[in-house]
């Protein structure tokens, strides 16, 4: 009797492995094996068969050829001969890894120079948006999936094969507040806006950030949840947990008698930094220790804490942000200050300021534009997180022209384009990472450092 196994052939080679057995199917008790080349699906292949010790060469030599007949029969033609058999499957993908925990991805596996920069203007193929033709916009703070990676590549990474998908990100959305229509699509860095000296320009902005859900962690949300966003810092805290900079009322007093005041802080009329009051710290309320002792951490894979304490956890929940043009000489209340944070189901920091009344998620700015040309950008500037709400993506160029004054002769249209290097780490579902590197005591994802890759 005649048996005959074949194994996976999953990673592109097949064995066969003949065993002869006597009598009612029991194996003979000592075997020695001869080697049979045959034919499987047009491929020639080397089978095993073992045979008994007892058995003469004669028999043995009529198993063989019984084996290679066998195998014609059941698998073909003939090497080389025309068969319809279909073709060996592919190597099967890997499976992508789980959203978390998160593995850092090295940056020494992802394709160099395989990404187009986003160019906008002249010189690409998305006009900047023109803010003196369009000077009521509303810009949307949105979540999307954009190829930031090579997305598909199957990347050699190690041992390891990853192939990378599109990355959540956050994004500015611009369009035109009257019409609605869509200036500059939401993209990282967002569309770059260009204004005129002397032409105000009016934004609504709007904050459509969604919440992580951690019972379906792919879904809207997912760049809150992997981002560490610290609940024991002064932050902006919408949900009032009270976590941020917690300190023992004896800590307190002895860190503002170690404390000395700043030249800013006596020409802001704070005296007492005990007492809540007009100024940029006042230790009562959030309390800060003249010197932060700083200990070294690893990486960790996700943000999580082993502590029981919910303070010591990540926050997930409505996300605040705010809206600043940095280097604009602009009315204060329209400066976006890190406590005029909003959220989107309405909850608003002790600073928020706006023009009438937008709706539930909304501010109104308005930027004159009276100073001289020159570059500058906007970015979220929410208090405590506007590291994290900026490596999400939320920042773009402003452009203040004045072509009667500006210098003639230096590269213009075709041949001006912005660029901002920015540092960002990926992990192996190419999602953005940002692993607490050295943090500072007593606060679980805090850093004072971040190196990319």
């Amino acid at each position: 009797m005649l048996t005959w196994l074949r194994k996976s052939r999953a990673l592109g080679s097949s064995t066969a492995r003949i065993v002869v057995t006597e009598g009612q199917g029991v194996p003979v008790t000592t075997h020695s094996p001869m080697l049979v080349t045959v034919c499987l699906l047009d491929v020639s292949r080397t089978a095993t068969v073992v045979v008994s010790a007892q058995v003469r060469a004669p028999r043995r030599r009529a198993i063989a050829l019984s084996v290679a007949l066998l195998f014609a029969i059941l698998f073909g033609n003939g090497c080389g001969a025309p068969t319809n058999a279909p073709p060996l499957p592919p190597i099967p993908p890997p499976a992508p890894p789980p959203l978390f925990p998160q593995t850092q991805l090295d940056g020494n596996c992802v394709p160099k120079f395989a990404v187009s920069m986003p160019v906008f203007g002249p010189a690409g193929s998305v006009p900047r948006v023109d803010a003196a033709a369009h000077p009521n916009l509303t810009v949307t703070m949105k979540e999307i999936d954009q190829p930031v990676l090579p997305v598909g590549y199957y990347i050699p990474c190690g041992t390891n094969f990853v192939k990378l998908g599109p990355t959540r990100v956050w994004t500015f959305e611009t369009a035109d507040t009257t019409t609605g229509t869509v200036l500059g699509p939401a993209n990282w860095p967002a569309v770059t806006i260009v204004a005129q000296r002397g032409t105000p320009t009016q934004v609504k902005y709007v904050n459509q950030l969604p919440s992580f859900n951690p019972s379906n962690p792919g879904g809207p949300g997912l760049v809150q949840g992997v981002l560490p966003f610290d609940q024991t810092i002064h932050w902006a805290d919408p949900l009032q947990s009270g976590c941020g900079m917690a300190m023992p009322k004896a800590q307190r007093a002895q860190a503002a008698q170690s404390a000395s005041l700043s030249d800013n802080d006596k020409q802001m009329g704070i005296s007492d930094f005990t007492r809540p009051g007009k100024g940029h710290m006042q230790l009562a309320s959030y309390p800060m220790p003249a010197a932060m002792p700083m200990k070294p951490s690893k990486p960790s894979s996700t943000a999580q804490s082993t502590s029981s304490d919910p303070c010591m956890q990540p926050y997930y929940g409505p996300v605040p942000a705010t809206v600043h043009l940095h280097g604009a000489e602009i009315p204060a209340a329209y400066d976006g200050d890190p406590e005029s944070w909003f959220t989107p189901n309405g909850l608003k920091g002790t600073d928020y300021q706006t023009i009438g009344t937008p709706g539930q998620g909304q501010a109104i700015y308005e930027y004159p534009n009276l100073q001289e040309a020159g570059t500058l950008w906007f970015h979220d500037h929410a208090l405590g997180i506007t590291r994290l709400n900026v490596y999400a993506g939320l920042a773009g160029f402003y452009f203040l022209k004045d072509p009667a004054r500006e210098p003639q002769g230096y590269p213009s249209g075709p041949y001006e384009s912005e660029m901002a290097v920015q540092d960002r780490s990926f992990d192996t579902n190419g999602q953005l990472y940002f692993p607490p590197q050295l943090t500072v005591d007593s606060h679980p994802f805090l850093d004072t450092i971040f190196e990319g890759n």
